[in-house]
């Protein structure tokens, strides 16, 4: 009688598990067709889906990030089936440094790697783990910066919001800056793009500009970091790059190391905007009080 019920109840459990892999398998049918579109429209379209982190209570959401993980190694030509430790991993990456794309984006990502719409092209060694997907995933990251910017999609898609007044949104603004240190607090990230974080928080005061002598060299030394890091930067990605892509490479590289490049602008931004945080944290402060008062 007892293994009866045993069996009763791993038939059930095999039914339960089949039923949610349908709908993942659904889901994700849904998900590849809004990524059937040019890359500008995705990211104008990608404005009204759920952020990951907006997801993650949803019952099927672990089946979900399992059947897309399992589709993007696939159609990566990985022919080694990933483990249930490096599932578990890349769970756990997803969760907790990609709250703030949706998965629609993770998709994305890797099929612009598929494509070649990258500077760079990774290699995965016949092996989907963490490491692969956190490059292709900061490729991405670039990518979506310099094509939102390219395009000016993110005041297009400003312009098409309901008027609202300009205390709320103050409050928008206010609840992005929040979120912004509340996901650095827990995984030292700052999400790009996240220069208008920096420009909010100096012009209203949290953050001082170079208004004395110190500042001036505190800045200076914070764009020489920049500069470090993005020379550094693009050396690696010339050196794992293909011959076609190298010249565009050695041009962003040059831009650089003279000085010209805006993304010495945009990292310098990003460090001194790591630095007020962490500076906070240490502190003991949460940003969200200085909103409160």
């Amino acid at each position: 009688m007892e293994q009866e019920r045993e069996n009763h109840y791993l038939v059930d459990k095999q039914a339960i598990q089949s039923n949610q892999t349908q709908v993942a398998g659904i889901a994700l049918a849904e998900m590849i067709k809004t990524c059937e579109v040019m890359p500008s429209t995705f990211l104008k379209q990608n404005y009204n889906l759920k952020k990951i982190r907006s997801r993650l209570s949803e019952p099927n959401f672990s089946t979900l990030v399992g059947v897309l993980i399992t589709n993007i190694s696939v159609l990566g030509g990985i022919k080694e089936e990933i483990d249930f430790a490096t599932k578990a991993d890349l769970f756990r990456n997803i969760k907790n440094y990609c709250s703030d794309l949706t998965l629609e984006e993770i998709y994305k990502a890797f099929e612009l790697e598929r494509y070649g719409e990258y500077l760079t092209k990774s290699n995965h060694f016949q092996l989907f783990g963490t490491d692969y997907f956190s490059e292709v995933i900061k490729k991405y990251r670039e990518w979506k910066r310099n094509t939102l910017t390219e395009h000016n999609i993110i005041m297009e898609v400003k312009n098409q919001l309901p008027e609202i007044s300009e205390s709320q949104k103050t409050q928008i603004v206010t609840n992005g800056i929040i979120r912004a240190f509340n996901e650095f607090k827990e995984n030292k990230i700052i999400s790009e793009p996240c220069v208008h974080i920096f420009d909010e928080l100096l012009s209203r005061g949290f953050i001082i500009g170079a208004n004395s002598d110190k500042l001036v060299s505190y800045y200076a030394k914070k764009q020489n970091e920049a500069k470090d890091q993005l020379e550094k930067e693009i050396l690696y990605e010339i050196s794992n790059s293909y011959s076609s892509e190298r010249k565009k490479l050695q041009n962003i590289l040059e831009e650089i190391l003279k000085g010209d490049s805006n993304k010495i602008v945009i990292r310098t931004k990003k460090i001194v905007l790591q630095e007020y945080f962490s500076k906070l944290i240490s502190e003991d402060r949460n940003i969200d009080g200085f909103f409160n008062t």
